[in-house]
């Protein structure tokens, strides 16, 4: 059996870019399913609903294969019993530890969205993907490019996404219902996201910590909870062991990012990095900056210090 999966509480890209990709291995006559560890995120929680899906469960015994989709870093796939049993990862990271997983065959090209790489392979093999699967590649690739207002997508991913929803047929308001569906973060849901959504780096010996939102209304969210959230990024520092912490909140529809820091050292270096200007813990930048892209920003950063 080949178990296809992603990062740990996988987003729309990753649960999409798994489900449909063990249907391609199905089609070309082997077995596999696809399966997720832990809570996938609000929005890809949305996509199951309207397929009425449950979510399947990742599960490997010992003689189980994995393949890994929109994602690389080791450190978010410890769940995998076994990384000699990865034999392929697909994934869009320039960051990555791919080198890990030494019986894995690779493909790591930098597009918006893994699902833009799973459907190429659909188009290669000469397969159509099931409505289902179109359709969750497709959100897939929405989420990933923030329907193509970030700066991160290209051609291959506006290519793919019209094909698949020429298959799919999505509603006319899918893409605002998708991105609303992870925008209610109304009392303590609003401190699990940022904990689902966090990650952490070790550069250079600084450990940062990084967490994001994409949600509609992001001016309305950082206006009224500014406090509260600088509260919580404290303790997700503590809690992660972090020796800075920052949040970006991407505004879907207000087409810009907050950043939000209680540690004003990192501060100088957000703004130099960003173009960006900092003022009680909080800046504002016009246009769509994703993670993926910041990351790779502040590792030459601190390794160059």
């Amino acid at each position: 059996m080949i178990i296809v999966t992603s990062y740990e509480n996988s987003d729309a890209d990753g649960c999409g870019g798994a489900l449909a990709y063990a249907e391609l291995l199905r089609a070309q006559g082997k077995d596999a399913r696809a399966g997720f560890y832990g809570a996938p995120s609000l929005e890809a929680q949305f996509v199951f609903r309207e397929h009425n899906f449950e979510v399947p469960k990742f599960h490997a015994d010992a003689g189980d294969e994995v393949v890994t989709v929109d994602a690389s870093e080791s450190p978010y796939l410890k769940f995998i019993p076994n990384f000699d049993k990865v034999i392929e990862i697909i994934d869009h990271r320039k960051n990555n530890d791919a080198e890990t997983f030494k019986n894995a065959k690779v493909q790591i090209e930098l597009v918006g969205a893994a699902a833009t790489l799973v459907a190429e392979r659909f188009v290669s093999a000469g397969v159509t993907p099931t409505r289902d699967s179109a359709l969750f590649l497709y959100a897939g690739i929405i989420s990933n490019t923030l329907n193509f207002h970030s700066t991160g997508h290209t051609d291959r991913d506006i290519k793919m996404a019209e094909w698949l929803r020429g298959i799919a047929n999505p509603p006319t308001d899918f893409i605002h219902r998708m991105f609303s569906a992870k925008s209610d973060l109304t009392g303590p849901i609003l401190a699990n996201e940022m904990d689902t959504e966090m990650g952490h780096y070790d550069f250079a010996g600084t450990r940062l910590g990084f967490t994001q939102l994409e949600i509609i209304n992001g001016d309305k969210l950082v206006a009224d909870r500014l406090d509260e959230i600088k509260q919580e990024l404290i303790k997700l520092k503590a809690s992660y062991k972090t020796d800075l912490m920052f949040l970006s909140v991407n505004d879907l529809e207000g087409d810009c990012n907050y950043f939000i820091t209680p540690d004003e050292a990192l501060e100088p270096v957000l703004e130099k990095l960003l173009d960006i200007n900092f003022k009680n813990g909080l800046a504002k930048r016009p246009g769509h900056i994703m993670r993926k892209q910041i990351v790779p920003l502040l590792r030459e950063y601190y390794e160059q210090k």
